[in-house]
């Protein structure tokens, strides 16, 4: 015949079954800065892109040069906020566990 303890008995606390491991935390941290880099190869493709035609457009028609170079900006701070929020949601996943 097995006793229960006494109910004033201080509660057993057993040790996490899945405590996360120094391992797993520095591979986050590689698989995070691989990711970044991955995800602005497109961004900067983009932005090369952009200015690229955007010299020529100036070239072929220099009257149009406030235009042209209005929509480049536009298009720059479009392709580099996927560059931003590529750098920052794998920080965001990181702080989640």
């Amino acid at each position: 015949m097995t006793h229960a303890p006494p109910i004033d008995a201080p509660p057993i606390h057993a040790p996490p079954i899945h405590a996360p491991l120094p391992v797993v935390a520095e591979v986050k941290g590689h698989i995070a800065a691989v990711a970044f880099g991955i995800a602005t190869i497109g961004p900067g493709i983009a932005i090369g892109l952009i200015f690229g035609l955007g010299c020529l457009a100036i070239a072929r028609q220099p009257q149009l040069t406030t235009v042209i170079r209005q929509n480049m900006i536009l298009g720059f701070a479009l392709a580099e906020a996927l560059s931003l929020i590529a750098f920052v949601v794998p920080f965001v996943y990181a702080n989640l566990n």
